[in-house]
C-alpha cells in the first residue's frame, strides 16, 4: 500500500558526477505538495453488491398440474388472497361431484332411517308382545285339549287342531322376533354409515384442499418479480411458478474474508451505481453473515468470501432488485492531521514523508494512526501546516532544494 523509497545512490559514474553535484547544489527539484491539515480520515472496504427485496418469496406448484391460467405478470403488484394462476381441476371437480352425491344418498338414507325406526321398532316390539301372547293362549288351550282328550271328553281332531294353532303361533313369534332384530340391526347399521359418510366428508375435503391448492395464491403484499411459468405448461409439485418480492429493496454483497473482519453491523455505508441513480445513497451494515464460502471470480480465482447485507435509509426511485450497485462501507473513522497517502513511503521499516520547509526537502519519519483511500491519519511527525511532497520522485533525498509545482 505504501511505496517504497528507492535509495539509487549506490555509485555514481565518473563522467557524470559532477553534473549530478552541481544539479543539487544550483537546481532545485519540481515537486507537487499536500499541506497538513485536520480532515477526517474513512478506512473503507469496497466492493460491489446487488439490490434485494428486502423480503423475497418463492412460490412453487404444491401439485403436479396442467397451468390453466396466468392472472399477473412481471412488475404487478399483489394483495394477500390475490390469484397469481389457476391450475386444471377437471378430473377433481368430477370426483368431488361423484364423492358429494354419494354422500348425500347416504345422509338421506341416514335421515330417513333415524326418523321412521323408532315408530318401526315399537311396532315390531307390539307384534311380538301379541303373538307371545297368543302363542301362551295357544299353548293353553292345547294343553287343556290334551287332558280333554286323553279323557274321552274331547276328540283327536279337535287336540291335532290345538296343536296345530301352537305351531302357527311359534313361527308368528319367530317372524315377529326377527322383526324387531332386523330394526335394531338397522339402527347398529345406522354408525356404520355415518362413519361412511365421515368418511367420504374426508375424501371430500381432501378433493376440495387439492383443487385449492390448484388456485396459486399470493400470501402477503408484494411485487412480481418474475413469472416463470406460461398458460398450458405442465408442471411438478415444487416447480417454481412466480418470485416475488418487497417493494423496500437492500443491498446483498460478497466481501472478502480478511475485510469482513473489519465489519460490524451498523457500519455506515454508501451505495451508489445506474441502478440507483445519479446520487449517492447512505445505507448501514444490517447483517454480516458467520461463515465465508468458496466463490470463483471473474478471472477464476478462488476466493473465501463474506455474505454480508446492507439496508438501504432511503429507497430510490425505481430500484429493483438484481441490479449491480457500488458499496463502500466505513468500518473505521478518525478526525485529525491528514494527509495525501501518496506522499508517504517506508524506509529501513518506518514511515516516512519529505517536509518542505524553506525550499528544501526534509527527510521525516512519522507515525500513521489510521489508512484510508486517499488519506492518511498522521498521529506523530507532523504539524498543522506543514507541507509534504505527493509522489516523491526516487531521485529526491534529505536536504535537497526542491520547487513547488504552482
Amino acid at each position: 500500500m505504501r511505496k517504497k523509497l528507492a535509495i539509487i545512490i549506490a555509485a555514481v559514474l565518473i563522467i557524470g558526477g559532477g553534473g549530478v553535484l552541481a544539479h543539487r547544489h544550483f537546481s532545485a527539484f519540481e515537486v507537487d505538495v499536500h499541506t497538513v491539515q485536520e480532515e477526517t480520515v474513512q478506512k473503507l472496504v469496497t466492493g460491489t453488491g446487488h439490490l434485494a427485496g428486502e423480503v423475497e418469496e418463492e412460490i412453487g406448484a404444491r401439485h403436479s398440474m396442467v397451468v390453466q391460467e396466468v392472472t399477473v405478470d412481471a412488475g404487478d403488484r399483489v394483495e394477500p388472497g390475490d390469484v397469481l394462476a389457476r391450475g386444471d381441476t377437471g378430473d377433481y371437480e368430477v370426483e368431488k361431484k361423484n364423492l358429494l352425491a354419494e354422500r348425500d344418498i347416504l345422509r338421506d338414507e341416514i335421515a330417513n332411517a333415524k326418523q321412521s325406526l323408532p315408530a318401526r321398532l315399537r311396532g315390531a316390539e307390539s307384534s311380538l308382545e301379541a303373538a307371545r301372547e297368543n302363542l301362551r293362549e295357544a299353548e293353553e288351550d292345547a294343553e287343556t285339549l290334551k287332558k280333554l282328550y286323553e279323557s274321552g271328553a274331547a276328540a283327536e281332531k279337535e287336540y291335532r287342531q290345538a296343536r296345530l294353532l301352537v305351531t302357527s303361533r311359534e313361527a308368528e313369534v319367530t317372524n315377529a322376533e326377527a322383526a324387531v332384530q332386523e330394526i335394531r340391526t338397522k339402527d347398529q347399521q345406522l354408525s356404520v354409515q355415518a362413519r361412511r359418510v365421515d368418511a367420504l366428508q374426508d375424501q371430500i375435503d381432501s378433493v376440495r384442499d387439492k383443487i385449492a391448492q390448484h388456485e396459486i395464491t399470493a400470501g402477503s403484499e408484494m411485487l412480481v418479480g418474475e413469472k416463470l411459468v406460461s398458460e398450458g405448461d405442465v408442471v411438478a409439485a415444487g416447480t417454481p411458478l412466480f418470485l416475488l418480492h418487497s417493494e423496500t429493496m437492500l443491498v446483498q454483497m460478497d466481501v472478502l474474508a480478511q475485510d469482513a473482519r473489519n465489519i460490524t453491523v451498523g457500519d455506515a455505508a454508501i451505495v451508489s451505481g445506474d441502478a440507483v441513480g445519479d446520487a449517492d445513497w447512505e445505507a448501514g451494515v444490517s447483517k454480516v453473515y458467520p461463515r465465508a464460502v468458496e466463490r470463483v471470480s471473474e478471472l477464476g480465482v478462488r476466493q473465501r468470501r463474506v455474505p454480508v447485507e446492507l439496508k438501504l435509509q432511503q429507497m430510490p426511485d425505481g430500484a429493483q432488485p438484481g441490479y449491480p450497485v457500488d458499496v463502500d462501507i466505513v468500518v473505521q473513522q478518525q478526525t485529525g492531521l491528514a494527509i495525501d497517502r501518496d506522499a508517504v513511503f517506508e524506509l529501513d521499516n518506518a514511515d516516512h514523508v519529505f517536509v518542505v520547509r524553506d525550499d528544501v526537502a526534509q527527510l521525516t519519519e512519522i507515525v500513521v494512526a489510521l489508512e484510508g483511500d486517499d488519506l492518511v491519519l498522521v498521529q506523530e511527525g507532523l504539524s498543522a501546516g506543514d507541507a509534504v511532497v505527493v509522489n516523491p520522485p526516487a531521485e529526491l533525498d534529505d536536504a535537497v532544494r526542491v520547487r513547488i509545482d504552482k
